[in-house]
């Protein structure tokens, strides 16, 4: 929900070159903090999920270090990690 619109030229795509320009490439260039795979990063009101770093047991970012960005943008109340479940559980709260 923080993602500009402009990053999301269909509701289930990413402009994904903007993302790594804006976002991700500044983010990393700045930091030389170890990511893992699982790692959740904020960056200005946007959260990303790190899903697949090689090698597996992660890095730092360095000169020769490709960044993807794939996928579809998650709402927040699934990217908190309770998914349907956490939506199933409110809903049934709100009925009772």
């Amino acid at each position: 929900d923080g993602l500009p619109e402009k990053y999301r030229p269909t509701p289930l795509s990413l402009d994904e070159k903007g993302l790594i320009r804006d976002y991700l490439r500044p983010y990393f260039e700045q930091r030389s903090a170890v990511v893992r795979t699982g790692d959740a990063l904020e960056i200005e009101g946007v959260r990303f999920k790190v899903v697949a770093t090689r090698p597996s047991e992660g890095g730092g970012y360095g000169r020769d270090t490709e960044l993807a960005c794939q996928g579809v943008a998650l709402r927040t109340a699934f990217a908190a990690g309770d998914g349907a479940a956490g939506a199933k559980a409110r809903a049934k709260a709100k009925y009772k």
